[in-house]
């Protein structure tokens, strides 16, 4: 069951996909997570950038630019029935090396003690809020990517770019197994 969203925040990025309101009820949602200021830890958003030719605004997929916004984000994570995070996380694995964590293996993976994310609101407190008020989305993938460095600049070192591409194919794979 798709549950709509109450209200749309300005500051989402919408990049593809359904826009904000009455019509934002695209069942699949791309969240992009990370600093595009902060090199590696950016390119959640890059893969959301990298996907947007491939979808509009007909499709049943809406594309979104998280950035850092946390708890902001709550809506739209309520309002998926299928919910695709994409984001640097800390796989001890070598940089640009992706990693898929779907639903119960997602949650166990989200639920270890050690912090996985360099954001201060975590994607395992924006599930666990959401399963609180009774709407964590039917479907949930995090599409990790490990990265090489977290500094100040505005694009994502080679190895993650390599696995920025990589993201983008197993994301577009994981959405064709949901459509077709």
């Amino acid at each position: 069951m798709s549950v709509q969203p109450r209200t749309c925040m300005s500051r989402w990025k919408e990049t593809a996909g359904h826009g904000c309101g009455e019509d934002s009820d695209a069942s699949i949602v791309v969240l992009g997570l990370g600093n595009v200021l902060l090199g590696d830890d950016g390119l959640g958003v890059h893969v959301v950038d990298r996907l947007t030719p491939r979808f509009d605004a007909s499709s049943d997929v809406r594309l979104v630019d998280g950035g850092t916004l946390g708890f902001s984000l709550l809506e739209i994570v309520e309002a998926a029935r299928v919910l695709i995070v994409v984001d640097a996380m800390a796989l001890d694995l070598p940089p640009g090396s992706v990693r898929l964590f779907v639903d119960g293996e997602l949650d166990r993976f989200l639920a270890a003690p050690a912090q996985r994310s360099v954001h201060d609101v975590n994607l395992g407190d924006l599930l666990r809020m959401s399963a609180l008020r009774g709407m964590l989305p039917e479907h949930r993938v995090l599409v990790g990517v490990q990265p090489r460095s977290i500094d100040w600049r505005e694009t994502p070192g080679e190895s993650v770019s390599a696995g920025i591409d990589v993201a983008c194919e197993k994301i577009r794979e994981l959405i064709t197994g949901w459509t077709s």
